[in-house]
């Protein structure tokens, strides 16, 4: 029989050959093909055939085998007969797609019509073979459908790795900063580099205070709520929230990538802050009474990069700037809600209504220091 369909498809046969002798092998002995055809002689032919092609084969007559067969043996292929006794085999297409999604699906029939292969494509099938099959070209389809299959899975792969790099990336910067970053528009070590930014220091003061007037689980879901309005702030200011610290937070602005604009962004991002608690106050929406909070930004050079190890690893912003922002963020509790910035924010943000207040001394720092409230 093989050899009479060798005399009637010879052309078809010699460049099948060919083609085989260049295509890549992606056959392994774990390549799972389910086979079913009513022609119990014609099934074991096939099977006899891709098991000497190295396929791990599972051959069925009956089409009631068929689902428990997808799901115990999952299959990475079916070859599937459209003329079967008990019904069509583009019937079953749908139930190889429910249960198998991702195995391809290559039908054979004696019968090839344009009207019978769109149909059956339509339905779901990979691809058409017609009967009398020639064992290369079977082979040559079914590396062709494997093939596809792992480019499929490998591009799954990389969506999920993409997405679970985006998340990291949120955690970090805001939602454009890492679009861009993933999509190689912006391009940045998170390794470490020292970048010139402007970082802001957010608090809501008194917070012992109030604690001692709720339960914690009650302080807790008040931070919980008022926290996620402050970050979702910063983030529509083109900032990112670098850490959560009890009851506020560090923010910058210019990471990973500095630009000309982040000191007017960090100003505006605390004056929008102000304004956002000052309405929430003025409603009454508290029952702890008036939140007060503090915020105090500086603008300079830092180190930014990842700091840690495989037991914890951290991106954070490290150097003279930063502590400086967390100490005015400190002597703003004391200006009843002020906005306290350097010398350097002030020049760079443009700010109006920038007051000068009577120079003062900070820890860590020589000499006296220009501090502005701008709030």
């Amino acid at each position: 029989m093989a050899l009479r369909w060798h005399k009637q498809n010879r052309k078809r046969i010699a460049w099948v050959i060919r083609f085989l002798r260049h295509a890549s092998n992606v056959i392994s002995a774990d390549t799972r093909v389910l086979v079913l055809d009513d022609d119990s002689d014609y099934l074991m032919l096939i099977q006899k055939f891709l098991e000497k092609r190295n396929y791990s084969v599972k051959a069925i007559s009956d089409p009631a085998e068929m689902v428990p067969a997808l799901i115990d043996f999952k299959p990475e292929a079916v070859i599937l007969d459209l003329q079967l006794r008990e019904g069509s085999g583009i019937d079953l297409l749908a139930q190889i797609r429910a249960t198998a999604p991702d195995a391809g699906v290559l039908m054979m029939s004696a019968e090839r019509s344009p009207e019978i292969v769109f149909h059956a494509l339509f339905e779901g099938a990979s691809d058409f073979l017609e009967k009398p099959l020639i064992p290369p070209e079977v082979d040559l389809r079914l590396r062709s459908i494997v093939k596809k299959q792992k480019f499929r899975n490998a591009m799954r792969g990389t969506t999920a790795e993409l997405e679970r790099e985006k998340r990291l990336l949120l955690k970090y910067f805001s939602p454009e900063t890492a679009q861009a970053l993933l999509s190689g528009k912006l391009d940045a070590d998170l390794r470490g580099a020292t970048v010139e930014v402007s970082i802001m220091f957010f608090s809501i003061k008194h917070a012992g205070r109030l604690l001692r007037t709720a339960s914690s689980q009650r302080f807790a879901d008040f931070l919980n709520v008022v926290l996620v309005d402050v970050m979702d702030i910063v983030a529509k200011n083109r900032g990112s929230v670098n850490k959560l610290n009890g009851a506020g937070l560090l923010a910058t602005f210019g990471l990973p990538i500095p630009g000309s604009e982040d000191a007017r962004l960090a100003v505006q991002c605390a004056r929008n802050i102000q304004e956002h608690f000052q309405a929430l106050n003025d409603a009454r929406m508290f029952s702890f009474g008036t939140i007060e909070t503090g915020m105090g930004i500086a603008s300079g050079p830092v180190f930014a990069g990842n700091i840690g190890n495989y037991r914890r690893m951290e991106y954070t912003v490290i150097g003279d700037t930063a502590n400086l922002a967390a100490r005015l963020e400190a002597l703003a509790g004391m200006q009843r809600g002020g906005i306290l910035t350097d010398q350097n924010t002030v020049d760079r943000s443009q700010v109006s209504n920038a007051r000068l207040l009577p120079e003062t001394r900070i820890r860590g720092r020589a000499g006296d220091v220009s501090i502005y409230n701008i709030a």
